[in-house]
């Protein structure tokens, strides 16, 4: 609990203060300000900026020697060469996936929503998704095109 000197040196609303002005005081504690929500006259909860548990930077390079990619990999397979799926390929997916420490991305409502948004680089729209989830959800999107780095997200590669 904090003592009266400090709560004296911070803003404090009430609770319909804080209901009816949330975005503005969100965005006020984005700037580093504490608010004190008051019940009564009584602080009850406080807004407080909080410190990224994992800040990421976009290093060209950081990735340089876990990702490896053939230089002809998008050239078509010779003449008469199939690919074959594994019988329950899911096991090796997902041990790689947990090895590599990846992720795996629904497509949310969220990302949808965020598509309209983007500025009109990138005509495939797959792309374009991965571009909004990667802006949504504040994550590093691994490409070798030149055209997704226009876009204002991270990119590795």
């Amino acid at each position: 609990m904090a003592t009266a000197e400090e709560i004296r040196d911070l803003d404090i609303v009430n609770v319909h203060e804080a209901k009816t002005h949330l975005s503005r005081l969100l965005q006020r504690v984005e700037r580093g300000e504490q608010i004190t929500i008051a019940r009564a006259g009584k602080p009850v909860a406080r807004l407080i900026p909080v410190e990224p548990s994992n800040p990421r930077t976009n290093v060209r390079g950081s990735y340089r020697g876990r990702i490896w990619m053939s230089e002809n990999f998008d050239e078509p397979l010779p003449s008469g060469t199939y690919l074959r799926l594994l019988d329950e390929p899911e096991p090796l997916f997902a041990g790689a996936i947990a090895a590599a420490n990846f992720r795996t991305l629904s497509v949310h409502p969220r990302h949808v929503f965020a598509l309209p948004e983007l500025p009109d680089i990138h005509r495939d729209p797959f792309d374009r998704m991965l571009v909004a989830q990667a802006l949504v959800d504040d994550l590093d999107l691994v490409t070798g095109d030149h055209e997704m780095r226009e876009y204002p997200v991270r990119t590795v590669w």
